[in-house]
């Protein structure tokens, strides 16, 4: 017989991520494993980057990683997160991870990744 211990639920909050949960309850259940629900997301539309490295620009102002509305945004996603957890999985070991991935550019203008977890 299988031993599973740990079940990875990647969601985006769709209605298949809902339909997809219930088996995923079943199935922590019948083998007595936790559920990790994730959610990657990235919070900034490419066009909100703004122009390439080589394209001349006025300021020198660009996105922050810790800007206040980014911040925001990831507790909206984080609570919204939580809540799906608790609904589908009250009474199941179970764990919530977000993750917002965050493209910059460095200071040579090159496009670095950053991300929470």
């Amino acid at each position: 017989m299988m031993h599973v211990r740990k079940i990875l639920l990647p969601i985006a909050f769709s209605q298949t991520a809902a339909a997809l949960a219930s088996s995923v309850r079943e199935m922590a259940q019948r083998f007595n494993a936790s559920v990790i629900v994730l959610n990657a997301f990235n919070p900034v539309p490419e066009y909100a980057y703004g122009p390439a490295p080589e394209t001349p620009c006025g300021s020198e102002e660009r996105p922050s990683l810790f800007s206040p509305g980014l911040l925001e945004l990831r507790n909206q996603q984080e609570r919204r997160l939580e809540e799906f957890a608790r609904a589908y999985f009250s009474g199941i070991r179970h764990t919530t991870r977000s993750w917002m991935a965050i493209r910059q550019q460095s200071s040579n203008g090159s496009q670095i990744a950053r991300s929470w977890l």
